[in-house]
């Protein structure tokens, strides 16, 4: 898996979603749409990561 990445270093090239950390203890999932993640305060998210890939079988 991933590691995370700060959101200050890079955010994500592709719209999706993605697992994130807020507040700084929180581990959630957001949508990452137009630039920013789709939540009710964006900018408490300090962290993301790509979600894995779904099973095969």
């Amino acid at each position: 898996m991933s590691d995370w990445i700060k959101c200050s270093e890079r955010m994500p090239a592709v719209s999706g979603y993605y697992h994130v950390i807020w507040n700084g203890k929180h581990i959630s999932m957001a949508p990452f749409l137009f630039g920013s993640f789709q939540c009710i305060d964006p900018e408490k998210i300090t962290h993301w990561m790509p979600l894995p890939e779904p099973p095969k079988e």
